[in-house]
């Protein structure tokens, strides 16, 4: 009757097969107890009771990456489902109208980040993506840029969940690529901001398509509208005590779980004027009495 964490310590002194004990234990575990455990069970070939379908799509995506790339194929429709449920449940809390959305993802060599948190940057720019297609919806469409200029080529993985982290960070290249396709309603920028492959890269060919290309297209009737921008930093910079920014002009969003991202994207909109204060408010008032409703329907 003992819980997980304390009888752990027990099995050893009491010669217990640690496959029995799982087997015995798994109905006693908390939540993430059974996210955390998910794969120690599968070696032992037990099962939980889908343990990972209501995680948290950064905790999945943490979870995947650290998986061989065997286990990931073999496993693809299973976690592509899981996956695209909890982004669905992101986007669905804060909406954010966009049928048409462009992702830059950074994945150089610094978003494998540190040995306690390995990958977790990357986890987020695999979320962004998950999330942007959640807003798209069905009969929307999300186009990704990638600062990796091999990804795309025949020999490289053709699966997002198949990327690993290498070479420097190259942001003005895949803007340039992404400004270059047809029009489209968000541009997502996922990055931890240090831009080193040029340096600025980004803040120049986005200041020159502002101030110079984009007005022009505008006035000639090549462009709807302007194009929004969001850069989502995953890691915030200790020395700054703020998320570290890709331009001026573009709003930046320190975000370290995929469930905030929509959440996110109101705030942007609100720091970059296309939200004033009253909706805002407006918005996380509704927020709240969906989540009080939610409580009181659980009590």
């Amino acid at each position: 009757e003992l819980p997980y964490t304390v009888a752990e310590g027990l099995i050893a002194r009491h010669r217990i097969k640690r496959k029995d004990f799982l087997e015995k234990i798994a109905q006693k575990m908390t939540r993430r107890e059974q996210e955390r455990m998910q794969r120690t069970f599968e070696r032992h070939d037990l099962q939980l009771d889908r343990a990972s379908a209501n995680m948290e799509l950064t905790r999945q995506l943490s979870m995947i990456l650290g998986m061989k790339r065997d286990e990931i194929v073999a496993s693809l429709p299973e976690i592509e489902a899981n996956l695209d449920a909890a982004a669905r449940r992101a986007a669905r809390e804060w909406p954010t109208h966009a049928s048409r959305i462009q992702v830059i993802l950074d994945v150089s060599f610094s978003t494998k980040s540190s040995r306690e948190r390995s990958m977790r940057p990357l986890a987020v720019a695999l979320s962004t993506l998950y999330v942007a297609r959640a807003i798209a919806g069905e009969e929307g469409e999300v186009e990704v840029f990638w600062t990796d200029p091999l990804l795309g080529a025949r020999s490289e993985p053709a699966h997002p969940l198949l990327v690993r982290p290498r070479g420097p960070t190259d942001l003005a290249r895949p803007l340039l690529d992404a400004l270059k396709q047809k029009e489209a309603d968000l541009l997502l920028i996922c990055s931890d901001g240090f831009e080193n492959s040029p340096a600025g890269g980004f803040e120049a060919v986005w200041d020159v398509w502002k101030e110079r290309i984009e007005p022009t297209l505008i006035r000639d009737g090549k462009r709807r509208k302007a194009l929004s921008a969001v850069h989502i930093n995953p890691v915030f910079d200790a020395e700054g005590f703020v998320p570290r920014r890709l331009a001026k002009s573009v709003p930046t969003v320190c975000v370290h779980h995929g469930s905030d991202i929509a959440f996110a994207l109101v705030v942007a909109r609100f720091d970059a004027g296309e939200l004033d204060f009253e909706a805002l408010t407006h918005l996380i008032s509704s927020y709240a009495l969906q989540v009080s409703n939610v409580d009181m329907s659980l009590s």
